[in-house]
């Protein structure tokens, strides 16, 4: 509150100074000193006294990496609400485009813990300000310093005196002087204990001997120039031993240490215990300030989420076993939100959101080689969720992390731990890295067929997901043998019309015909479309991809009749789910003009072609290749036709746009050149 700041005159002036000091980029000043010293403060301060000198004041808690993209993210949504349905990492690349090209603007990076965190974003930046608080004092650079000490001894006395009064008018505040000094004369200490002083209707000097009946190593270890933190663990164990009736409300603050520091989902406490037992912990905690609560969501400041995390051996709310539990309580409170977020609710997408950003914060937080149970769950099931949700590069340290501390906890063959590898491969193979998808492939279906069996489910299933990475490294002989071997168990197991036997058939039929034999397709796209027959999955998109595939397989080897039924059913449902002018709509429109040409169903080819070509014309413009492309097609097709006059008036119209946009040694230039002169040497099919 910028009503009860006081002092700082001599930073603020050398803080301002700093900021006016002429530069050729961007002017970085960073506040650096213990934790509670008041940096935060500082930067706030400034930021009211100076609000009209910038375009734009933006916060953004830093103290981790997932921390820090979150901030930039809810920047970039600020700045440009079309962006709120991206990922957070477009979101904060897109704040940093709009801060690299304006100018005027300040943002302060809070508590931001290592430089190099903050080193791509100032790369960026050429104008504005940047104010950074940190802890640490050294690794800046070029970046101007301003060291902040704790207060002096009047003004921690006349802070103490207006954070308590402000809430309790007649407090009491003798020996105000003996407090600020045992609590080092820290300001957010200082805040802390005066709200406490001020609720509890407590003198200092009681507040006092709560402290000294319970002697603080956090405490001595302030007192010999150790981390800062541990004096605002002690005030807060104090607050919690006096104000906390129920353990419930400690082990909620331990909870909530290890999220994010704010957009806490309230839902994530729901297994603790009953609504009524949840909402008074968190009453509790909120009347001392420990928390900020919303309806749906909590935010914890970051040096209580520390110094809740911090053991203390002789403390009842820290203890190392209570904390561990804490941390694995959190983790599955992750897990549990990312598979409620997958249901159809209308905050789905929301909850997912506010799961991953936690789930980040909660991994950075541990050491790579302490995971637990809990936490290995929870890297298995961020890294599942992003594998499957488009970004399998950023799956694949955290799948490898989970197997590596499943391999530590259960060993290398336990369940869990071969899940965790079969995981690991499947997001190699989507990330296009089929050698590492192949040789973690092999080692998963060499270990479950040892110690599953060769027809166990999961043995078959990692089987089937070796022979995608093989097909997918042109491996196809391997792939084939595979994905017969997957087709027979599924069969065996459930029969051909039975929804597991349909990928396998697919995979198959779609292999023999990459392999050259779209002969043994054929007979595997008609067994899958049969086995549809009767579910209601006419216009799924699986169906619709079987469709096409099909039709590809059979104009393979001619059989053009049975492709075009294929291709007009899928036309159909493409332009109703996708549009007509969606690229997959047009490529297939395009198919289907080329089996109708193929078939002697030249007229129609021809309207077809015509469509295609004003699809691209309208999306994509006059000279891209693909358009280039489609007119080369439309103007072969009427030749067919015999509208031979046409087809030059075409290739003549397109010609100079090829060998301008495309070069004259273009595959498109070569065409409609090799058409031209050809139209010109011979006659029409059709022409008498």
């Amino acid at each position: 509150m910028l009503d009860l700041f006081v002092g700082r005159d001599v930073e603020l002036s050398q803080l301002e100074a700093s900021v006016a000091k002429p530069s050729r980029r961007t002017v970085v000043v960073v506040i650096h000193g213990l934790g509670g010293v008041g940096k935060s403060a500082l930067a706030n301060r400034f930021a009211h006294l100076r609000a009209e000198q910038f375009s734009l004041v933006w916060w953004i808690c830093a103290d981790s990496p997932a921390a820090f993209t979150a901030g930039l993210a809810v920047l970039g949504v600020f700045l440009d609400p079309q962006v709120a349905d991206r990922s957070i990492e477009q979101q904060s690349e897109s704040a940093i485009t709009w801060l690299a090209s304006h100018d005027g603007w300040m943002l302060v990076l809070d508590d931001l813990a290592n430089p190099g965190d903050a080193v791509m974003l100032l790369e960026w930046l050429w104008t504005g300000t940047v104010v950074i608080t940190s802890r640490r004092a050294t690794g800046w650079g070029s970046a101007r310093t301003l060291r902040l000490d704790e207060l002096p001894r009047d003004q921690a006395v006349e802070l103490l005196t207006k954070v308590a009064r402000c809430a309790r008018p007649h407090a009491d505040l003798t020996d105000a002087d003996l407090l600020c000094r045992e609590l080092g004369n820290l300001p957010l200490a200082i805040e802390q204990a005066a709200s406490f002083l001020a609720s509890a209707a407590v003198t200092p000097s009681r507040y006092l001997e709560l402290l000294r009946e319970q002697p603080s190593r956090m405490l001595a270890a302030r007192s010999k120039g150790g981390d800062t933190q541990r004096t605002l663990a002690q005030v807060w164990r104090v607050a919690l031993d006096s104000v906390v009736a129920s353990p419930l409300a400690g082990m909620v603050l331990r909870v909530l240490a290890w999220f994010a520091p704010s957009g806490i989902p309230r839902s994530f406490l729901d297994s603790l215990g009953d609504e009524l037992e949840i909402c008074d912990a968190l009453s509790r905690l909120a009347t001392w300030s420990m928390i900020g609560l919303a309806e749906t969501a909590i935010s914890v400041h970051p040096l209580v989420q520390a110094a809740a995390r911090t053991p203390e051996p002789t403390g009842p709310h820290r203890r190392s076993g209570d904390i561990a539990i804490s941390r694995d309580f959190a983790a599955d409170a992750i897990v549990r939100a990312l598979h409620q977020g997958d249901r159809d609710k209308p905050s789905a997408a929301a909850l997912v959101q506010a799961a991953l950003l936690h789930a980040r914060t909660l991994i950075d937080r541990i050491a790579s080689d302490t995971e637990t149970a809990a936490t290995c769950r929870l890297l298995n099931e961020l890294g599942t969720h992003l594998k499957d949700n488009g970004d399998p590069t950023a799956a694949i340290g955290y799948l490898a992390r989970a197997h590596r501390g499943r391999e530590r906890i259960v060993g290398r063959d336990h369940p869990d731990t071969l899940d965790s590898l079969h995981d690991l491969a499947h997001a190699y193979r989507l990330s296009g890295d089929s050698a590492n998808a192949i040789h973690h492939g092999e080692i998963t279906l060499a270990s479950r067929q040892r110690v599953l069996g060769r027809g166990h489910p999961d043995t078959v299933t990692s089987r089937h997901e070796l022979a995608r990475a093989l097909e997918s490294s042109g491996a196809l002989d391997r792939a084939i043998l595979l994905y017969e071997a997957v087709l027979t168990s599924r069969v065996r197991q459930f029969g051909f019309d039975h929804s597991a036997a349909l990928d396998p058939l697919n995979d198959l039929a779609r292999t023999y015909r990459s392999s050259g034999d779209p002969v043994r397709a054929v007979p595997l796209y008609g067994i899958a479309l049969a086995s549809l027959e009767g579910r209601r999955t006419d216009g799924h998109p699986t169906v619709v991809a079987l469709k096409i595939d099909f039709g590809h397989a059979c104009c393979s080897y001619g059989d053009y009749s049975k492709a075009i039924p294929l291709y007009e059913s899928a036309l159909v449902e493409r332009e109703r789910d996708l549009g007509r002018d969606h690229p997959d709509t047009v490529d297939l429109r395009r198919h289907l003009a080329l089996a109708c040409g193929e078939s002697g169903e030249l007229r129609r080819a021809v309207s077809l072609y015509e469509r295609v070509l004003e699809s691209r014309r309208r999306v994509l413009g006059d000279v891209h290749p693909d358009t280039l492309g489609s007119s080369c097609d439309l103007a072969h097709a009427c030749w067919i036709v015999g509208d031979t006059g046409r087809a030059i008036l075409i290739c003549k119209s397109i010609l100079v746009d090829c060998r301008r946009a495309l070069g004259p040694h273009h595959p498109t230039s070569n065409a409609v050149i090799a058409l031209l002169s050809h139209i010109s040497d011979e006659p029409s099919p059709r022409e008498p």
